[in-house]
């Protein structure tokens, strides 16, 4: 084949399939759930791979957060298992302050970024996946980024190639109704989930939830951060509470400060260090509302670190501390076993890793039964030790995963079926049920209490402005009474109306003539 017929062939089936995406997008960009009928005549039923050399993975950006310490490890997971990976990102990765470099083998490319995508423009992000998966023969793509609007069009570029697509969901399913940052169209993306050929999800619970809108449906661990085997675990001889996350809202860093709180009155010389990266002004915010609880001199924020450092402040802590609403699987956690350092968290009753019995779980905003949870911990060393001692034995179960196993499974079609080791202690259906059902009611109520709060402190202002504006009323009418009782009494006054009587009377002799006239 000609170069020239090969460039010819290339963008002619392009601008096909290309032409295609872009017409669906544009009748189903706000209505995800019309997608599978519309999309019909672009994908392939199948993928046309049998045996999988290039993974296309993309990730929004590749930060320090844990979906980004995710990628990384698929990546070099990849590598070991002779596949060679491609990251596609909205961000150039050498824009990213603190984020590790990727291995100089890897390709990386920037695409048109998705949230900033309208339907109007989405051609010239479909032209550039189309490219990307192309120019470097890719086999499957997987989506480590479950919500963003463009996903389900960037999988149809896969599909027309008969690339296998996977979607690979990090968080916990109720984060579809609780985040603030996704608008509630987005509540309509779960059903476009059926155009991917697998669906990757980090619970039982999720499975079932998931398995509403995907036939092939799988349950994976996340890989530990800190391998237990190889680490020497904490001391555990002081006072000291660990709470590594980024300061931002969904971490619910404020509810350390009633814990920190209460546990002052049982532990006088308790410290609470906060690991993670945090924006000057929220800093600020948060310090000022620390110092007004009277805990700003117990709370440390040493700010972001690179990974290789976390495990010096593990070996500092003495026990660790979750506030989270919602986690996915929360690679922090699993760290802080590892260290051997025992864990107290808000109920999150989905995780795998909150199964383990060094891990002390209180009901969700409890800050008393918080406080006391952690208070035992730092006081009673002997009862510290022997938690320490189940979280390693429990995560060095956890770090044994065959996970080249799972992903061969899931990547190539003729790859022999494996155990599922993650059912192993797997709830009955209906307890899987209700717990699905119960969390998702609770995001519901979780969401309308949120927005009940935020109309009532609107109407608190507007009732507050208007007294305000009532106020300010009667001062006015006050200060014009006050001006015109002085105007009134005042000289200037009195000599004005002696000057003008004469005129005066004349004016209202005239006046009262015409009146008879």
């Amino acid at each position: 084949m000609s170069e020239k017929f090969a460039y010819n062939h290339k963008h002619n089936r392009q601008a096909t399939i290309v032409d295609k995406v872009v017409k669906t997008a544009k009748k189903c960009w706000n209505s995800p759930s019309r997608l599978e009928e519309e999309s019909r005549s672009i994908t392939c039923n199948i993928s046309t791979r049998t045996q999988v050399k290039n993974v296309a993975i993309f990730f929004p950006s590749l930060g320090i957060g844990g979906g980004e310490r995710v990628v990384r490890f698929l990546v070099d997971l990849f590598q070991d298992m002779g596949i060679n990976p491609i990251i596609l990102t909205n961000v150039p990765i050498h824009n990213l302050q603190n984020a590790p470099s990727l291995p100089k083998t890897v390709k990386s490319f920037v695409l048109p970024d998705s949230e900033t995508m309208q339907c109007d423009n989405y051609r010239s992000r479909a032209s550039a996946i189309y490219d990307v998966l192309v120019d470097n023969n890719v086999d499957a793509f997987i989506f480590a980024h479950w919500y963003i609007k463009t996903l389900a069009y960037d999988a149809l570029i896969a599909k027309g190639l008969g690339i296998s697509t996977h979607l690979y969901i990090q968080s916990s399913f109720p984060l579809l109704f609780l985040d603030d940052d996704l608008p509630p169209r987005r509540c309509d993306i779960p059903f476009s989930y059926r155009l991917f050929d697998t669906v990757i999800c980090l619970s039982e619970m999720d499975k079932l939830f998931w398995e509403q809108f995907n036939d092939n449906v799988r349950v994976t661990y996340n890989p530990l951060t800190i391998a237990p085997a190889l680490r020497i675990p904490s001391k555990l001889d002081g006072h000291t509470v660990i709470w590594p996350a980024r300061l931002n809202a969904d971490k619910c860093p404020e509810r350390v400060i009633p814990i920190m709180q209460k546990l002052a009155e049982r532990v006088p010389d308790a410290k609470l260090i906060m690991v993670g990266p945090v924006e000057d002004g929220y800093r600020l915010t948060f310090l000022q509302l620390a110092e007004k609880y009277g805990v700003r001199d117990r709370i440390e924020l040493v700010g972001s670190q690179q990974e290789e450092s976390m495990e010096k402040w593990y070996r500092q802590a003495d026990a660790f501390l979750l506030t989270s609403k919602r986690e996915g699987w929360s690679l922090a956690l699993g760290e802080a076993l590892a260290m051997g350092v025992p864990a107290v968290i808000y109920d999150l009753p989905y995780l795998t890793l909150a199964r383990c019995k060094a891990v002390t779980s209180i009901p969700q905003g409890d800050s008393i039964a918080a406080a006391n949870a952690l208070a035992r911990l730092l006081i009673d060393k002997p009862l510290a030790h022997r938690m320490a001692s189940i979280g390693l034995n429990f995560i060095s179960s956890i770090a044994s995963y065959d996970h080249k196993a799972f992903w061969k499974s899931c990547l190539e079609i003729d790859a022999d079926e494996i155990e599922d080791t993650t059912s192993n202690a797997r709830e009955t259906s209906i307890e899987l049920s209700r717990l699905m059902w119960r969390e998702l009611f609770e995001s519901f109520w979780s969401h309308s209490e949120h927005n009940t709060e935020t109309i009532r402190k609107q109407q608190e202002t507007i009732f507050d402005l208007k007294e305000d504006l009532a106020n300010a009323h009667a001062i006015h009418q006050q200060e014009i009474q006050r001006l015109t009782e002085w105007y009134e009494k005042s000289k200037s006054l009195k000599i004005g109306r002696a000057l003008t009587k004469i005129p005066r009377a004349i004016k209202a002799s005239l006046k009262t003539k015409k009146n008879r006239s």
